[in-house]
């Protein structure tokens, strides 16, 4: 405190043993992972004796009496497992068949009691199962996607949950005016101005303004905008583009009466910013160039200029 006297404690805690208990567990991880967990904690055993009386084998038994387990620190070994099992987030928990197929997950820490009922319910009920079953073997009907779609979704399983939705949506871009929920799933999934949903959304802009109102306008825009940052970046550390690709879409987008120098002023601003040291009077002059132009972005101005102000 002497050398140190408004240092401030990161973990979160109310009684000095819970500081006890969060300081063993950030060592093997983040504070800010452990602030996360500890809640939780803190709530199943309320005292210090309760801890105490905790059994620690209730629930490595009940595990062990149902599956064969396997435990692997994907922070620092097999990372390919990550990818290979589409997880984004730790603890995860996965249970496969003999097969080494996946039936159903749990994610995050839970109560010993709570954790068991997932299991016991999971391990119960066939439902999720059953639908990825369906789905793998090429079931696509509406009612056996959404089911999946909202699957895939509980379980964070970000890319097989936002590949199954671009699927859909280009298969039945029929289906965006006549179901408000498919819309919806086409304003968080579709980032391309060259899938089938979205070309369909374009030609069709009036009778969906007709029905969504102006966000489908802002949709249609944000998709072209931020599409040369998704796909043309050559080198993100430098910003640096496929030239003629970039050069190529803006005649595209001009074509179709957007625009195009919009969007260029937007990859020129963030080009300035990736660069280090910054170039606040370049940025500054590029700027007030785009804020005259058509569509551009006040919140894009109003951080700019604070940035360049700084």
């Amino acid at each position: 405190k002497g050398i140190y006297p408004d240092a401030l404690c990161s973990l979160q805690y109310e009684k000095d043993y819970e500081l006890l208990f969060a300081v063993r567990l950030s060592a093997q991880c983040t504070d800010e992972r452990v602030n996360k967990v500890t809640p939780a904690l803190f709530q199943r055993f309320p005292t210090l004796e309760s801890f105490a009386e905790a059994d620690p084998k209730e629930v490595g038994e009940y595990i062990n009496s149902r599956f064969v387990c396997a435990k692997y620190n994907l922070d620092k070994e097999a990372k390919e497992y990550s990818e290979g099992w589409d997880i984004h987030s730790f603890p995860t928990f996965l249970f496969m068949n003999a097969d080494g197929e996946v039936q159903f997950r749990i994610y995050g820490y839970r109560p010993s009691e709570r954790f068991l009922q997932m299991v016991d319910s999971a391990y119960n009920n066939h439902k999720a199962i059953m639908v990825e079953k369906q789905y793998q073997n090429g079931d696509r009907s509406r009612e056996t996607v959404i089911e999946y779609l909202k699957m895939t979704k509980a379980q964070r399983r970000g890319n097989a949950y936002t590949d199954a939705a671009k699927e859909y949506l280009n298969a039945n871009a029929d289906n965006l005016l006549r179901y408000e929920d498919d819309y919806s799933l086409f304003e968080e999934v579709i980032v391309s101005p060259y899938d089938a949903a979205f070309l369909h959304v374009q030609d069709n802009k009036t009778a969906f303004v007709e029905k969504y109102g102006d966000k489908v306008d802002r949709k249609l825009w944000q998709v072209w905008k931020e599409y040369p940052g998704r796909s043309f970046v050559t080198d993100y550390n430098t910003y640096s583009l496929d030239e003629q690709k970039y050069r190529n879409f803006l005649k595209e987008v001009k074509q179709k009466g957007l625009p195009a120098e919009t969007i260029d002023a937007e990859m020129r601003m963030t080009k300035i910013l990736i660069a280090q040291p910054i170039d606040k009077k370049t940025l500054l002059k590029e700027v007030k160039k785009y804020a005259k132009m058509p569509r551009a972005d006040k919140q894009i101005v109003d951080y700019y200029n604070k940035l360049s102000e700084m």
